[in-house]
């Protein structure tokens, strides 16, 4: 019996160690994959960011471009510098041409005028429904150029009035005419008059008809002048004759010759603000699509400028040929940069770059125009 029992036993410890071996081989595989698994997984990740790190650097940088266009022609492009490796600035486009090769408007400039590069094309006319292709580019100093192509239909709205309130445009040789000044030369005031006031002067002789003595402590300013009758009546208003002559006639005695006194001269302050006032009326007149800035425009002399103060200083010699612009040129002026074919320079305040216009047109200063 005995006998017959151990290879039992020893089937049963066999099948025991097949099985727990089993177990473990599973649970091994089951463990590894689980590890190839995660760096599958790890390793997916990394390359996703890799990719996406790089694809950010081959976006190419947006370009904010302004176009103006006017009417009756004449059009505008402007672009902020992107950075200080930006060299020059492009524009081709091509009108009611969307297949052409050959540009209809082709500008580029390297200048810079506060930052911005700006182009022009003065003759060219656009319309409402006129179809553009246009392409903008930049050039940096590492040989990298920047494209932007753009296609646009032109609507009515976009087109804005070239500001000369004119039907006509006006040419080179044609001379800008002075505004008519109808302006009294004295600024007339609100405020309440006052009674009419007589100026006084000192007789060339006196009489008393006290019997004190005259004394040496005698003062002019104690005279009675009431019983005298002066033939000039000055005006509160205007500070003159109200029989408009600048002479006050004033008799004596039959035996004596008539005298002469100046009148007292009007304020310093009543010309300057009669220019403001003459200012003003030239401003009305004007139309406005913008708010105004401080910068004018002077005709380039065609030299060669070396350095920014040369052309701050050539600025400031030219506005002097006008002798009421002469401060305003010595302390007014606070930049000046050459753009393209002209010099565009800054005032200090707006009103002063008013008076500069109004004297440079006074003067006959024609090369002086508004920026705006």
């Amino acid at each position: 019996m005995n006998t017959m029992c151990k290879p039992r036993t020893t089937t049963v410890t066999m099948s025991r160690v097949f099985y727990f071996g089993l177990c473990a081989l599973l649970v091994v595989l089951a463990i590894s994959g689980e590890a190839c698994g995660h760096g599958r997984h790890g390793r997916g990740r990394q390359d996703h960011h890799h990719r996406h790190h790089h694809g950010h650097h081959h976006h190419p940088p947006s370009l904010v471009v302004n176009l103006v266009m006017y009417d009756p022609k004449g059009m505008e492009v402007s672009i902020p510098r992107p950075n200080s490796t930006a060299q020059y600035f492009a524009v081709q486009m091509t009108i009611n041409n969307p297949f052409g090769t050959t540009p209809d408007v082709s500008l580029n400039t390297t200048d810079l005028v506060y930052g911005k590069f700006i182009v022009r094309d003065t003759e060219v006319i656009l319309k409402p429904g006129d179809f553009l292709n246009t392409t903008y580019q930049v050039g940096f100093a590492d040989g990298g150029v920047t494209r932007y192509n753009t296609k646009l239909v032109v609507h009515k709205y976009m087109i804005q009035r070239n500001c000369s309130c004119s039907d006509g445009t006006t040419s080179a040789g044609t001379t800008i005419q002075r505004p008519v000044l109808t302006v009294p030369p004295w600024f007339r005031r609100t405020t309440v008059p006052t009674p009419p006031r007589f100026v006084p002067t000192t007789p060339a002789s006196t009489t008393t008809t006290t019997a004190e003595p005259i004394t040496g402590s005698w003062n002019e300013e104690q005279m009675d002048y009431s019983s005298e009758v002066f033939d000039c009546e000055i005006d509160p208003m205007t500070n003159r004759c109200t029989t408009s002559s600048t002479i006050d006639e004033r008799f004596g005695p039959a035996d004596q010759q008539p005298r002469a006194a100046k009148l007292v001269v009007q304020s310093e302050r009543e010309p300057e603000l009669a220019n403001l006032r003459n200012i003003f009326t030239m401003v009305n007149g004007q139309c406005v699509t913008k708010p105004r800035s401080n910068y004018v425009t002077l005709k380039h002399p065609y030299r060669v400028f070396r350095t920014v103060d040369e052309v701050e200083e050539y600025v400031r010699s030219y506005l002097k040929q006008s002798p009421k612009l002469a401060k305003l040129a010595e302390t007014g002026v606070q930049s000046a940069v050459p753009s393209g074919e002209g010099i565009v320079f800054e005032m200090d305040t707006l009103i002063n770059k008013l008076q500069v216009l109004y004297f440079a047109q006074e003067g006959g200063l024609t090369e002086v125009k508004d920026y705006d």
